[in-house]
């Protein structure tokens, strides 16, 4: 007598089930590394454009001013709290861009400029909480004579 194992119908549903749930799985394990990756992507695309926002407000400062002592009065006005040092022809500036200004993450917004005859020369830049530079940027302004140094 030959006895046969024949795979019934029950256990075909439960295997095509099991097969079912694994791609979905599978599926599933796409779809969430793809926003994760979306998130990521967005999170940092957020930081620059606060950086380039931050750093171009403050090259306008650069702009508008006619000497160190006028730029240290345009940051004291534009960013209360901002951490300086200066010697009439240099500038070191530095200040935090954390939760409370609305940004995720801490930041800093470091700005260092120096009066090189009628030269002011500015360089501005944002870093992250490791060190890194978001973005910067270099800024060169002539003062012209008579407005004073």
């Amino acid at each position: 007598m030959i006895i046969k194992n024949r795979v019934g119908s029950p256990m075909l549903f439960l295997l095509e089930l099991v097969f079912s749930v694994l791609l979905f799985a599978l599926a599933a394990a796409v779809c969430v590394q793809f926003f994760v990756r979306a998130h990521v992507m967005s999170a940092e695309a957020g930081a620059l454009d606060m950086a380039v926002n931050s750093v171009s407000s403050a090259a306008e400062l650069v702009t508008a001013s006619d000497g160190i002592a006028s730029l240290e009065q345009g940051l004291n006005r534009e960013y209360p709290g901002i951490a300086m040092q200066s010697d009439g022809s240099t500038l070191s500036a530095e200040l935090r861009l954390d939760a409370e200004r609305g940004f995720e993450g801490s930041y800093r917004l470091n700005i260092s400029a120096a009066l090189e005859g009628t030269l002011l020369r500015a360089e501005i830049g944002v870093l992250n909480e490791d060190g890194e530079a978001v973005f910067s940027q270099t800024v060169l302004h002539h003062i012209q004579r008579g407005c004073g140094a």
